[in-house]
C-alpha cells in the first residue's frame, strides 16, 4: 500500500511540474520573485534551491521525483 505524499513532497513535485515547461521563461520568472514579492518569499526560494544543490551533490547518481517517491514506498 503506497503511502500518501507529504506536504514538501507535493508541494516539490508541483514546482518540478511547473518548471519543466520548457516555453517559461526562468529568467522572466526571477525577475517577477525578486520585484513583486516579498524578501522573504524570495530567501526561501533560494534556500529550496541550494538544499536540492546540496542534496544533489551528495547522492550517487540522479533519479526523477517520481522514482525517488517510488522508492520511498510513496
Amino acid at each position: 500500500m503506497k503511502r500518501p505524499l507529504t506536504k514538501e513532497q507535493r508541494i516539490a513535485k508541483q514546482i518540478v511540474d511547473v518548471t519543466n515547461d520548457v516555453t517559461l521563461d526562468l529568467d522572466d520568472i526571477g525577475r517577477a520573485i525578486a520585484n513583486a514579492h516579498p524578501t522573504m518569499s524570495y530567501n526561501r526560494i533560494i534556500m529550496i534551491a541550494e538544499s536540492a544543490v546540496d542534496e544533489k551533490e551528495n547522492t550517487e547518481s540522479h533519479i526523477d521525483l517520481n522514482t525517488h517517491l517510488m522508492r520511498e514506498g510513496y
